[in-house]
């Protein structure tokens, strides 16, 4: 998830405004919640390398099917939602 925040705590202190930009993988879900506390907005999604094969064998595991659907398989690479 791509985020965009209007307001950084370093920012309120000297009385500008910054606007910050970072991402964060769809499947963290507290590091998503915890932007938005500080003030981040949604405003877009894309698609990074995930690694291999190997390196998501975890996802095999049942207590992880729920973040299984930000994943996918393209072109014979993996890639997680951002």
């Amino acid at each position: 998830m791509r985020l965009r925040g209007e307001k950084v705590s370093s920012a309120l202190w000297s009385g500008r405004m910054w606007r910050r930009w970072g991402d964060v993988a769809a499947p963290n879900k507290r590091a998503i919640r915890c932007y938005e506390e500080c003030g981040f907005k949604p405003i877009g999604s894309h698609y990074r390398g995930a690694g291999s094969d190997e390196r998501l064998t975890f996802l095999k595991d049942e207590r992880c099917r729920d973040i299984r659907r930000f994943f996918k398989k393209e072109r014979g690479r993996n890639l997680i939602l951002f």
